[in-house]
């Protein structure tokens, strides 16, 4: 089989953003979805067909909370193949300082509410993924495994 013709192993990628300010980060609590309802995550969504991962992570941080980032005050900071329920994902955690607005919930139909959290100090029921992330993230870990 030539190098062409050989089937590429497919992974559905997940993008995340903190909006870290005051060594806070912004949480959403997640509602009414069934799946991790009442515990807290990131501005985070699937990377649509046609669409770069810094395009939809600014997107899903405008569509979830509200607020406008530009691409060039966000850094990545973590990488994590994750296996969750049997399917596994490749998700990539961007950080920014700044955006323009007031961070609120914007799909109701999907979270509760927008809450700062010391970064060092989260809550307890937040997405165990998501909690591996952010810990990695101050533990300057930006390689993650999750799940296997």
């Amino acid at each position: 089989m030539s190098h062409e013709e050989r089937e590429r192993y497919k992974i559905p990628v997940a993008v995340f953003m903190m909006l870290v300010k005051d060594n806070e980060v912004l949480m959403i609590k997640r509602a009414t979805t069934g799946w991790m309802d009442d515990h807290y995550s990131l501005p985070a969504g699937s990377l649509d067909p046609n669409e770069d991962v810094l395009s939809a992570a600014i997107r899903e941080t405008k569509e979830e909370v509200g607020v406008d980032v530009d691409k060039n005050s966000v850094k990545l900071v973590n990488v994590m193949h994750t296996k969750v329920m049997e399917k596994d994902w490749l998700n990539l955690i961007f950080l920014t300082n700044e955006w323009q607005g007031e961070p609120k919930v914007c799909e109701p139909h999907k979270h509760s509410e927008v809450k700062w959290f010391k970064i060092n100090k989260l809550p307890k029921k937040i997405v165990p993924y998501v909690k591996v992330a952010l810990q990695d993230y101050l533990n300057n870990k930006n390689i993650t495994i999750y799940g296997w």
